[in-house]
């Protein structure tokens, strides 16, 4: 049975951007050029993603309408996490998970990434276009990959030799416009070589990444120069200020974005001085960078801001909408923020104490009752984590504004609207979670779940079997 093709909609956010764009004009083609061969600097430095020690068992649940559940059947609805037989995905032992839009991609312990569901627009980096059996995992044919991100119908690549692959396409509110610049290809059914150090072809950034991010239709690479650089749909901002036509006129093609971007962050107003930058975490219509300094921790970021989702509201006499310039999120100053994701209209930040900041449009926030109207100034520490509540491993947001969280102690909490399949439910009729709230079922009774990764209508879970499972306790 052929997987259904995606469904795609403009946003309320790109309507929004469509209307509010800038005109800015390219000073001069050199500034094309935005950055140097780093491949002679900082060669022993380490990727900022290393395998990670801690793997597990692949967990699933939610919808299965293009076959990222694993099922033939694009009917099945799996209301609780059900355990992924290992032996369809390699047999190796799972290290990362990575939901996108519509189709699901994992790593193993070897290194080795498997996908499966939505392949209309080659998200699967499998090679088959229309495949009527995309809901099977297959492998992709590449080796030493030590992180692995989606987007909404493209994934990304990184190899512990700080190359980068991509495959599929990006898409603005005009439809798919490719990921190979001068490939005059709308979309890539196999991953290609973006970046390396290494290679010969022309065509071929020459850099070095130590991490990856996507958002729905954007990509950000961190190298090893601390230097950010961002690529895809400029259309909410999620690129920063960049020029949109040229110098003789006209507007540059949708093919211009993919051409990678550099972030420039002044030190301060009267300084030449750039930042550099530790981290980069991408929302979906959003980017968020942290400084590389000793004395502070500091996050900027641009992006879609309709519902103060970037954690500020607009500047006085501004009317809320597209950020096209960095601005700092003041909030989260030296809060020890370790990872940012986010719905269309919401974001969260976890720190490295387990914290949980939220910002955004409350609703769906898991806010209390009374605080469910309206839009949050800055990020506010999320009640269930205040006087010694609950501390999290891991978050993650589908773009149907619904949560999934990974507490410390293994547990699993979701909260958010009911058009997501995100939030687990006992009734047949979906209906909204206001609060977090912890899923009980078999298998969260027997896995401490230690990972989370949310698409738009189904979740990836790693856990553990509890010790008195294994019957070592």
């Amino acid at each position: 049975m052929m997987a259904p093709k995606r469904k795609t909609t403009m946003s309320t956010e790109d309507q929004v951007a469509t209307l509010k764009k800038p005109a800015v004009t390219l000073k001069s083609r050199s500034s094309l050029t935005v950055s140097k061969d780093s491949s002679t600097k900082a060669m022993s430095r380490k990727t900022l993603v290393p395998p990670p020690s801690e793997v597990g068992d692949l967990l699933i649940y939610g919808n299965n309408e293009a076959g990222q559940l694993a099922f033939e059947d694009p009917s099945v609805v799996k209301r609780y996490p059900f355990v992924h037989p290992v032996d369809r995905i390699g047999g190796h032992p799972i290290q990362q998970i990575s939901s996108g839009g519509m189709h699901s991609a994992i790593l193993n312990n070897q290194g080795v990434v498997w996908t499966w569901g939505c392949n209309d627009e080659g998200a699967l980096g499998t090679g088959k276009e229309d495949d009527e059996d995309s809901w099977k995992a297959k492998q992709v044919k590449l080796e030493d990959v030590i992180d692995v991100t989606t987007g909404d119908s493209h994934t990304a690549f990184l190899t512990k030799t700080n190359q980068v692959y991509l495959t599929g396409t990006m898409r603005d509110a005009s439809g798919a416009f490719g990921l190979e610049r001068d490939s005059g290809q709308v979309t890539s059914f196999l991953p290609f070589l973006f970046l390396s150090n290494r290679s010969k072809d022309p065509n071929v950034v020459k850099d070095r990444a130590v991490k990856i991010s996507s958002g729905y239709n954007h990509f950000a690479y961190l190298n090893v120069d601390d230097e950010v650089h961002l690529l895809g749909d400029s259309g909410n901002g999620q690129l920063g200020p960049i020029p949109v036509y040229r110098e003789s006129g006209g507007r540059f093609g949708r093919t211009y974005f993919l051409q990678r971007r550099k972030v420039h962050i002044k030190v301060s107003k009267t300084s030449h001085k750039l930042h550099h930058f530790s981290d980069v975490w991408c929302v979906p219509h959003g980017t968020f960078v942290k400084t590389k300094e000793e004395e502070h921790e500091r996050w900027f970021a641009c992006g879609n801001n309709l519902k103060n989702q970037l954690g500020f509201p607009p500047a006085e006499g501004q009317e809320a909408g597209v950020q096209w310039d960095w601005e700092e999120v003041v909030t989260l100053r030296d809060k020890g923020v370790i990872k940012i994701v986010g719905t269309q209209t919401q974001t969260m930040a976890l720190t490295s104490d387990g914290l949980l900041y939220v910002f955004g449009h409350k609703e769906y926030l898991g806010l209390s009752p009374e605080a469910q109207e309206g839009c949050t100034e800055t990020p506010l520490l999320h009640p269930i984590c205040q006087e010694g509540g609950v501390r999290f491993a891991d978050v993650s947001c589908s773009s149907n504004n619904a949560t999934v969280a990974a507490s410390k102690d293994g547990q699993l909490y979701v909260w958010g609207s009911p058009s997501s399949s995100v939030v687990c439910t006992e009734e047949e009729e979906m209906e909204a979670v206001m609060q977090p709230t912890k899923v009980q079922s078999k298998n969260t009774g027997l896995y401490d779940i230690f990972k989370v990764s949310a698409g738009a209508s189904h979740a990836l879970l790693l856990g553990k079997k509890k010790p008195q499972v294994n019957g070592t306790s």
